[in-house]
Protein backbone atom coordinates (compact mmCIF):
# COMPACT_ATOMS: atom_id res chain seq x y z
CA UNK A 1 0.00 0.00 0.00
CA UNK A 2 1.28 3.46 -0.91
CA UNK A 3 0.51 6.26 1.51
CA UNK A 4 0.29 9.83 0.31
CA UNK A 5 0.01 11.54 3.67
CA UNK A 6 0.84 11.16 7.34
CA UNK A 7 -1.76 9.22 9.35
CA UNK A 8 -1.24 8.18 12.98
CA UNK A 9 -2.78 4.82 13.79
CA UNK A 10 -6.22 4.60 15.43
CA UNK A 11 -7.19 8.30 15.45
CA UNK A 12 -8.54 10.95 13.14
CA UNK A 13 -5.86 13.36 11.90
CA UNK A 14 -7.49 16.77 11.99
CA UNK A 15 -6.82 20.43 11.24
CA UNK A 16 -3.20 20.20 10.11
CA UNK A 17 -1.37 23.45 10.88
CA UNK A 18 1.96 23.22 9.01
CA UNK A 19 5.02 25.33 9.76
CA UNK A 20 8.46 25.26 8.11
CA UNK A 21 11.73 26.12 9.88
CA UNK A 22 15.36 25.20 9.26
CA UNK A 23 14.61 22.62 6.58
CA UNK A 24 11.98 20.78 8.61
CA UNK A 25 8.21 20.79 8.21
CA UNK A 26 6.30 20.77 11.52
CA UNK A 27 2.83 19.28 11.13
CA UNK A 28 0.81 20.33 14.16
CA UNK A 29 -2.53 18.56 14.24
CA UNK A 30 -5.33 17.20 16.38
CA UNK A 31 -5.75 13.51 17.12
CA UNK A 32 -9.42 12.86 17.65
CA UNK A 33 -10.67 9.47 18.82
CA UNK A 34 -14.30 10.35 17.98
CA UNK A 35 -15.20 8.20 20.99
CA UNK A 36 -17.53 9.50 22.24
CA UNK A 37 -18.66 11.76 19.40
CA UNK A 38 -18.68 14.36 18.14
CA UNK A 39 -15.11 15.23 19.27
CA UNK A 40 -14.03 12.25 21.32
CA UNK A 41 -11.69 12.60 24.27
CA UNK A 42 -10.12 16.03 24.90
CA UNK A 43 -6.96 16.65 22.87
CA UNK A 44 -4.12 19.10 22.40
CA UNK A 45 -1.92 19.54 19.36
CA UNK A 46 0.15 16.56 18.34
CA UNK A 47 3.29 17.01 16.23
CA UNK A 48 4.89 15.09 13.39
CA UNK A 49 7.99 16.36 11.59
CA UNK A 50 9.36 15.59 8.14
CA UNK A 51 11.97 16.86 5.74
CA UNK A 52 10.73 14.98 2.67
CA UNK A 53 7.02 14.07 3.18
CA UNK A 54 8.00 10.40 2.87
CA UNK A 55 9.42 9.72 6.33
CA UNK A 56 7.95 11.20 9.51
CA UNK A 57 8.93 11.45 13.15
CA UNK A 58 6.01 11.32 15.58
CA UNK A 59 6.50 13.56 18.63
CA UNK A 60 3.12 12.85 20.25
CA UNK A 61 1.28 15.67 21.95
CA UNK A 62 3.35 18.85 21.75
CA UNK A 63 0.95 21.57 22.89
CA UNK A 64 -0.82 19.82 25.75
CA UNK A 65 -4.47 20.34 26.50
CA UNK A 66 -5.58 21.82 29.79
CA UNK A 67 -7.57 19.99 32.45
CA UNK A 68 -11.33 19.59 32.38
CA UNK A 69 -11.76 22.78 34.41
CA UNK A 70 -9.50 24.89 32.16
CA UNK A 71 -10.42 26.94 29.08
CA UNK A 72 -8.29 24.75 26.81
CA UNK A 73 -9.87 21.42 27.74
CA UNK A 74 -9.63 20.89 23.97
CA UNK A 75 -7.13 22.72 21.77
CA UNK A 76 -8.76 23.47 18.45
CA UNK A 77 -7.23 25.03 15.33
CA UNK A 78 -4.82 27.92 15.23
CA UNK A 79 -1.53 28.93 13.67
CA UNK A 80 2.19 29.08 14.40
CA UNK A 81 4.56 31.93 13.60
CA UNK A 82 8.02 33.19 14.54
CA UNK A 83 8.94 36.67 15.78
CA UNK A 84 12.33 37.81 17.09
CA UNK A 85 13.58 34.23 17.52
CA UNK A 86 10.58 32.98 19.49
CA UNK A 87 7.82 30.77 18.11
CA UNK A 88 4.20 31.49 18.96
CA UNK A 89 1.07 29.37 18.68
CA UNK A 90 -2.27 31.14 18.61
CA UNK A 91 -4.93 28.53 19.22
CA UNK A 92 -8.59 28.12 20.07
CA UNK A 93 -9.15 26.98 23.64
CA UNK A 94 -12.47 25.15 23.88
CA UNK A 95 -14.21 23.85 26.98
CA UNK A 96 -17.40 21.87 26.35
CA UNK A 97 -18.57 22.41 29.93
CA UNK A 98 -18.22 26.21 30.08
CA UNK A 99 -21.53 27.29 28.46
CA UNK A 100 -23.49 25.61 31.31
CA UNK A 101 -21.38 27.73 33.70
CA UNK A 102 -22.15 30.96 31.83
CA UNK A 103 -18.64 31.15 30.30
CA UNK A 104 -17.56 31.37 26.66
CA UNK A 105 -16.87 27.92 25.22
CA UNK A 106 -14.13 29.17 22.85
CA UNK A 107 -11.44 31.84 23.20
CA UNK A 108 -8.21 32.64 21.37
CA UNK A 109 -5.16 31.65 23.43
CA UNK A 110 -1.38 32.02 23.12
CA UNK A 111 1.66 29.81 23.78
CA UNK A 112 5.35 30.30 23.02
CA UNK A 113 8.29 28.01 22.33
CA UNK A 114 12.02 28.10 21.71
CA UNK A 115 12.14 24.83 19.72
CA UNK A 116 8.63 24.22 18.26
CA UNK A 117 8.30 21.06 20.39
CA UNK A 118 7.89 22.35 23.96
CA UNK A 119 5.35 25.08 24.65
CA UNK A 120 4.71 27.55 27.48
CA UNK A 121 1.12 28.73 27.70
CA UNK A 122 0.33 32.37 28.37
CA UNK A 123 -2.34 33.35 30.88
CA UNK A 124 -3.56 35.98 28.43
CA UNK A 125 -6.69 35.30 26.44
CA UNK A 126 -6.72 37.26 23.20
Amino acid sequence: MHRLYYQPHGVWFGDCMPFHANGTFYLFHQRDTRKPGPFGEPFGWALATTTDFVTYEDHGESLERGGDDEQDQFIFAGSVFEAAGTYYAMYTGYNRDYPAQGKASQVLMLAESDDLKHWRKSDRKL
